[in-house]
């Protein structure tokens, strides 16, 4: 279990943090490139501009993180729970995201990201 921990500009490459316990902390700047998080629960950090190339997260709760600046391309976010996290950095066009669960505020981010527009309903 990690609790407030600051792992600013640490590389994690292809390490696996299944079942870890992330509450809080400072994950800025962070490499998980190719990482295994799967079934972990990531809580509450700050994780801009971390590089998640190619990571496993399927299955993972990864809720209230701030993931600005983050990469993503060709992450494994399947089934992840990512309520309240910062997905404005995610392009659902190069990553996995079959079943995952994400709040109304970021599906509207994830459908202005591909290229739709988000507005009220026409009147008849």
């Amino acid at each position: 279990m990690f609790t407030d921990c600051k792992l600013v500009g640490s590389t994690f490459d292809r390490c696996t943090f299944d079942l870890a316990t992330v509450e809080g902390g400072d994950w800025s700047f962070v490499a998980l490139r190719r990482a295994d998080l799967s079934r972990a629960a990531f809580t509450g950090a700050r994780m801009r501009e971390a590089d998640l190339t190619q990571v496993r997260a399927a299955g993972a709760a990864l809720r209230h993180l701030d993931l600005s600046g983050a990469q993503f391309a060709g992450a494994d976010l399947s089934g992840a729970d990512l309520r309240g996290s910062d997905l404005s950095a995610l392009d659902p066009r190069e990553v996995e995201l079959a079943g995952a669960q994400v709040d109304v505020a970021q599906a509207v981010v994830l459908v202005t990201a591909l290229g739709l527009r988000v507005g009220p309903e026409a009147a008849e």
